[in-house]
């Protein structure tokens, strides 16, 4: 039997006919959310396009949203596109999906969170400048646990790279040498890879 591992937390959850209204006193800043909705539908939806509308990938997306509003609404607007924000979005797609393609084919379905380039860029950089100062909420906390634990493990030179790359007195990355964002990049990638379980 195969396995397919999905990349949504399990807080996640489908299934419902009708995508709950907002609380009255709370006003959707549609103009932020709605184009990473249509852009991770539509993303998904080509993807798994034997399975699912792009028109039910987006009602997952908003479902997703707003049963999960106040995490979301809390995730940090960073320097990478809200790398954050549309790493969630794209999961809850992505898994809506997967769950639609499993019923009609009986693969067996598993959450399992993988952590995204953008993710572990801001967490590595939140890391070298010092890091927690209260107030994360929970997501914020575990990457950053999770990220500390592996470059404790990296390499001196992936270190060296990294802390050039993301560290206080950082290079931007266009500034850097070719060979030197080369480095950058497949340090970057093995901390990924340390984190997702996978081979760098």
């Amino acid at each position: 039997m195969t396995i397919i591992a999905c990349t949504v937390d399990e807080t996640c959850g489908y299934g419902e006919d009708v995508m709950p209204e907002p609380v009255a006193d709370q006003v959707v800043d549609w103009t932020e959310y709605q184009p990473i909705v249509e852009q991770c539908a539509k993303r998904t939806s080509w993807k798994y396009k034997q399975y699912v509308e792009v028109e039910d990938v987006q009602q997952a997306a908003w479902l997703y949203y707003f049963e999960n509003r106040r995490a979301m609404d809390a995730l940090p607007r960073d320097t990478y596109g809200n790398a954050f924000v549309k790493r969630r979005i794209q999961s809850a797609c992505n898994a809506y999906a997967l769950k639609e393609m499993c019923a009609k084919t009986g693969v067996q379905w598993e959450d399992q969170y993988r952590y995204s380039m953008g993710e572990i860029r801001f967490l590595i950089q939140l890391h070298y400048a010092g890091g927690l100062r209260g107030g994360e909420n929970a997501d914020i906390i575990t990457g950053y646990v999770d990220v500390g634990t592996a470059l404790a493990s990296a390499s001196e030179q992936d270190q060296e790279i990294l802390w050039k790359a993301y560290g206080p007195d950082r290079t931007e990355v266009n500034q850097l040498s070719s060979t030197e964002r080369g480095r950058n990049h497949r340090a970057t990638r093995r901390i990924q890879a340390i984190l997702n379980g996978e081979t760098a």
